[in-house]
């Protein structure tokens, strides 16, 4: 038995994704449009919630942040 997927909460936390087109509004209008979203993110994102809904600004947010860490040393980003 699957269970239902809601596209209006994000794969990873489960928290609302502010998704726009989940909202049955134009993709132009959603804040997902402007962002850019490391392919590695997706990794993290159940295979059975791939592509069914969004990842929210939160969960984008700290996977940036935590793929930069990983990245540059913490001594470099102290100096910018």
């Amino acid at each position: 038995m699957s269970i239902p997927i809601d596209p209006k909460c994000c794969p990873i936390c489960g928290k609302p994704n502010q998704c726009d087109r989940a909202s049955g509004k134009t993709n132009e209008s959603c804040w997902c449009v402007y962002e850019k979203f490391p392919p590695m993110i997706f990794t993290v994102v159940p295979k059975e919630k791939l592509h069914k809904a969004c990842i929210c600004k939160e969960c984008l947010k700290a996977f940036k942040k935590s793929a930069i860490q990983e990245v540059v040393p913490a001594a470099a980003l102290a100096e910018v």
